[in-house]
């Protein structure tokens, strides 16, 4: 491992000096002497013109600093190479390393105790940062824990735990929790839950109980994201958010409901202009399926024989097609 850093690091400082030579003369570098074709500063100021990375080259023909040395940190990679006597330091911005982390499970009487019920975090925090983790993704199922009751939210706890992070140099991505509406959502509201190709109703009580076609749905969803933002969304932490989770698991998407079938009959009809061209693009002819109105083109729901491939094609653009027709321009372009 040492001798292969050691090849990053002499490929790094020779891409360096080209990039140097390169980017001076290119943005002007009052420092770059254009007949000599280098630095006319000596050794050991800061380069700013290599794109992605500061480094700093000084002379140090020191024994114990003649050698590589890699380390990661939250903004990035620190990394000092030495090769003939010169040392290169240099702040790489890096891939982000980590995982998703639920702190939501490891609370007392899980984890942590009665006096702390929220020390397992630190603890977790410790193996993370052991193990080089730089960034973790958290909150994807918490709706019903962020918003226990409609309209009452509380955020502070996943501040705890981004407090934490912060401390420890570790990044946060967060998820919107949408794809685990709480059971009094579902109570309130069984229209937004799935149905399947059946035509049967899935259960609550689990995550994926939604239908991203359901406009009570997208409602409820848009207030805890709100809410969400406004209360972690200036967090020092917090690098990007991570939009919903798993769509199209467990066969719930598309989903078979008439609230799926009024988009998938409104982009037919804004795609196909005429039932004409629907019955000629799709090939309906074939076994005499040809259909004289919107309202009769079916969703493949289970049927005694495999259904028209064309019909299926346009089936499976439509979740892709209902994220754009939930966020409003159904209701100005596409009618009802």
């Amino acid at each position: 491992m040492e001798e292969f850093i050691s090849e990053i690091a002499r490929s790094t400082m020779k891409n360096w000096r080209k990039n140097l030579r390169r980017d001076s003369r290119l943005h002007g570098d009052p420092d770059y002497d254009s007949e000599a074709g280098q630095k006319s500063k000596p050794a050991g100021i800061w380069v700013n013109q290599i794109p992605g990375a500061t480094a700093k080259v000084a002379r140090n023909k020191t024994r114990e600093n003649r050698r590589t040395d890699l380390r990661r940190t939250g903004g990035g990679t620190i990394l000092r190479a030495s090769t003939d006597g010169q040392t290169a330091i240099a702040l790489i911005k890096s891939m982000y390393f980590g995982a998703d982390y639920h702190p939501e499970h490891w609370v007392h009487p899980f984890a942590g105790t009665a006096e702390e019920p929220e020390s397992r975090w630190k603890r977790d925090i410790e193996l993370m940062v052991a193990a080089g983790v730089n960034a973790v993704r958290m909150g994807e199922f918490v709706w019903g824990i962020c918003e226990p009751e409609e309209g009452v939210f509380d955020f502070e706890w996943l501040r705890r735990v981004m407090d934490l992070m912060g401390l420890a140099g570790i990044q946060v991505v967060l998820s919107t929790p949408t794809v685990a509406p709480p059971i009094w959502l579902t109570r309130k509201y069984p229209g937004i839950l799935p149905v399947d190709a059946r035509g049967l109703v899935m259960g609550d009580g689990t995550r994926l109980t939604c239908c991203l076609n359901s406009d009570i749905y997208w409602d409820y969803s848009k207030k805890i994201i709100r809410a969400m933002a406004e209360a972690l969304g200036n967090h020092s932490q917090l690098i990007a958010w991570q939009i919903h989770n798993n769509p199209g698991v467990h066969s719930i998407i598309p989903c078979f409901n008439q609230e799926t079938q009024r988009d998938w009959h409104a982009w037919l009809k804004a795609k196909y202009e005429t039932i004409d061209r629907l019955n000629e693009m799709m090939g309906l002819r074939f076994w005499g399926q040809m259909v004289h109105s919107w309202s009769q083109v079916p969703m493949p729901m289970v049927a005694p024989a495999p259904h028209n491939p064309a019909l299926l094609m346009d089936w499976r653009r439509l979740p892709a097609i209902r994220l754009w027709l939930s966020s409003g321009c159904r209701r100005t372009c596409c009618g009802n």
